[in-house]
């Protein structure tokens, strides 16, 4: 939370299965998020949590509102 570029997070879990869940992180920019994933604190930090994991985290980048980064259709 004290992370720079950091606005905030949410964490949702699914209806049907609740072992199943989602985080959805805002930053302001894509390098702060970078900066974040790739700190080797917070590694450290994944990688204790992995033994509770039945699958590896994924992660995903969505872009809020209209983007266009030359990319067709």
């Amino acid at each position: 939370m004290e992370q720079s570029g950091y606005i905030t997070a949410e964490t949702l879990f699914n209806y049907d299965d609740p072992r199943r869940m989602v985080v959805v992180g805002m930053w302001q920019s894509m390098e702060n998020w970078l900066t974040w994933r790739d700190n080797k604190e917070r590694q450290a930090l994944e990688d204790k949590m992995a033994q509770y994991l039945e699958i590896p985290t994924e992660y995903e980048v969505y872009i809020l509102g209209a983007y266009s980064r030359g990319k067709s259709k």
